[in-house]
């Protein structure tokens, strides 16, 4: 009768083990889906930030070339007025878009930073679901080892033919 219970128990820890080890693997897909998605992001979000830093140096050698070109006119005697308006008035438009720019840029650092955040905290849950699998996969050997001693499950000796 013991062995009877004894074999229910084992039946019954073994179905709790392996429904966790499933649940396990299934978060283990979940979560290593999500992180393949915001790797993928978070290279996306490095091009960005490239690509406005690459924007905002060429808007700096803009504004540095047009305030050379405002100085020589400023110092020239034969300098127009109007030429000398419209410099001045191409330097404040770059000067706004350098602003817009760098607006951008501390955007696309924050979502950088996010996707960077999220990376790290998913590869975080990756490793505590690994080493839950890999104590469910004790667990498993354990009952395994528990029902071999039980003598609910016995090994046989292989017989040479």
């Amino acid at each position: 009768m013991t062995k009877q219970h004894s074999a229910q128990e084992l039946e019954s820890i073994a179905t709790a083990i392996t429904r966790q080890q499933l649940s396990l693997h299934k978060q283990l897909t979940t979560v290593k889906n999500e992180l393949r998605s915001v790797l993928h992001d978070l290279a996306a979000s490095k091009e960005e930030l490239r690509e406005a830093q690459s924007r905002l140096n060429e808007i700096d050698a803009f504004l540095d070339d047009v305030a050379v070109e405002l100085e020589e006119l400023q110092q020239s005697e034969d300098a127009n007025e109007q030429h000398l308006a419209a410099k001045e008035n191409e330097q404040e438009q770059l000067m706004m878009e350098r602003e817009d720019e760098v607006a951008l840029l501390v955007q696309l650092q924050n979502v950088h930073d996010l996707h960077l955040s999220v990376a790290t905290h998913l590869r975080q849950m990756l490793v505590h679901l690994m080493r839950e699998l890999t104590k469910m996969r004790n667990q498993e050997q354990l009952l395994a080892m528990l029902a071999l001693r039980s003598g609910v499950f016995k090994l046989m000796r292989r017989k040479l033919l």
